[in-house]
């Protein structure tokens, strides 16, 4: 499965990850009908995690940005 996420909160240094999205990739069991509600529930798991970490580099963005005023003030 393919998440496609815009608009990230940090600028990456990576010259691959300079465009206006990225993409993360995840792989799920599909094999069968006996493993879908197994499937689903990874891709629920994994789409919580997603939602976690990025209110955490949400954070750390806004904090990271409110420290570089504060030292580029003191210059």
């Amino acid at each position: 499965m393919e998440y496609l996420f815009t608009n990230c909160p940090v600028v990456s240094q990576h010259s691959r990850e300079q465009g206006p999205r990225r993409a993360c990739y995840f792989t799920y069991d599909v094999t069968g009908a006996e493993n879908v509600n197994t499937t689903v529930e990874a891709i629920l798991a994994d789409w919580t995690s997603i939602a976690r970490l990025y209110q955490l580099v949400l954070q750390f963005a806004a904090q990271l940005k409110a420290s570089r005023g504060v030292w580029g003030s003191l210059g």
